[in-house]
């Protein structure tokens, strides 16, 4: 009997031993990243390399349309391109996404065709420069996408951001008029906060060149987005006092969460994180073409802040409190409109 339980042993270990090969060999054979991830780790690598050649002109590729219906796209590599050598970055404002690969030879992309489903795809060009080629690919839609190596090709997939994300947010903080970085201090601390949810969290001026207001508005209305903050500061040296006001468009409703339920949650969150009391709720002017032109719930919050502060460590605990109050503001604003789903 012992020696049968001994048997029994070995098999039942052999079995388990081959089905973690397997599995480990199915994973290293096909490693599945999402293109945020790459872009994170990289970003900074990625806009250095592109300095060298954002004044240069591309040339255009023809795209081989896929014989079956596809939801991606196939990119070759040569046998020799590690993952190391790609970068991949998407810019949401222009319906693009660029990538860098070190090593192919100049014209590898006029020989080894892109293959894939058209629907996604405006238009690819390219450009080379010292071993360095950037793919550029214009895209019919704002999509988030998947990265995939497989075979020496690189696969793309694609999905729109309201396919792949349940609680879309959009923080917009191009406001200019700051003289020092306190609007981007707020809005990231502000990410940072939301990194540890579930929301996906968009950031209007996550590109290095500074889009205009216009192309901000119709990015949150193209993604369909729950909710925009947009985060205005206005400095002061008259005042030693913080403030909060906040303007919404005053018809523009949507059951559950329109944008004056949004603004006045805003409007309190905020002003109880910093200790003062708000100074109300304001209907959007003509001058106001982020909460004109939003057609999903739009809070633009303003922030008083005076100019003459002695110790940095001041504006960075004020940046920290505004972030936390904002917090709190879509956590509540979430919670009320999914009480009635």
């Amino acid at each position: 009997m012992y020696d049968e339980l001994m048997k029994r042993t070995a098999i039942y270990g052999s079995i388990i031993a081959i089905l973690i090969i397997c599995i480990l060999g199915y994973c290293i054979n096909n490693r599945n990243i999402r293109g945020s991830s790459i872009t994170a780790s990289k970003n900074a690598e990625y806009s250095s390399a592109r300095q060298d050649i954002a004044s240069q002109n591309y040339k255009e590729l023809q795209m081989k349309s896929a014989t079956k219906d596809v939801a991606y796209l196939e990119i070759p590599l040569s046998a020799n391109t590690t993952e190391e050598q790609i970068l991949l970055k998407s810019d949401y404002m222009e319906h693009t996404l660029h990538i860098m690969i070190e090593g192919l030879d100049e014209n590898f992309y006029e020989k080894s065709m892109i293959e894939g489903n058209s629907a996604y795809v405006d238009s690819l060009s390219y450009h080379y420069n010292n071993r360095v080629t950037e793919l550029m690919i214009h895209l019919t839609d704002i999509y988030e996408y998947t990265a995939f190596y497989k075979n020496n090709m690189l696969y793309l997939e694609f999905e729109l951001p309201r396919t792949r994300y349940h609680q879309l947010l959009v923080i917009d903080a191009g406001n200019q008029e700051s003289s020092d970085d306190l609007t981007p201090m707020i809005a990231q601390k502000l990410k940072d906060r939301l990194a540890q949810t579930e929301i996906k969290v968009y950031d209007t001026c996550m590109d290095t060149e500074n889009p205009s207001v216009e192309k901000r508005v119709a990015f949150a209305n193209q993604i369909k987005a729950d909710m925009l903050i947009s985060i205005q500061v206005r400095e002061s040296v008259e005042t030693s006092e913080n403030m909060v006001q906040t303007i919404y468009h005053p018809t523009f409703f949507i059951p559950y969460l329109s944008s004056i339920e949004l603004s006045n949650i805003v409007e309190r969150e905020v002003a109880k994180s910093i200790g003062c009391q708000g100074k109300g709720l304001i209907a959007a002017g003509k001058q106001d073409v982020i909460a004109n032109r939003a057609t999903v719930p739009a809070a633009m919050v303003e922030l008083g802040h005076v100019t003459d502060r002695e110790e940095a460590k001041d504006t960075e605990a004020y940046a920290d409190k505004v972030a936390e109050g904002l917090y709190n503001s879509i956590l509540a604003a979430y919670s009320m409109r999914d009480s009635h789903e």
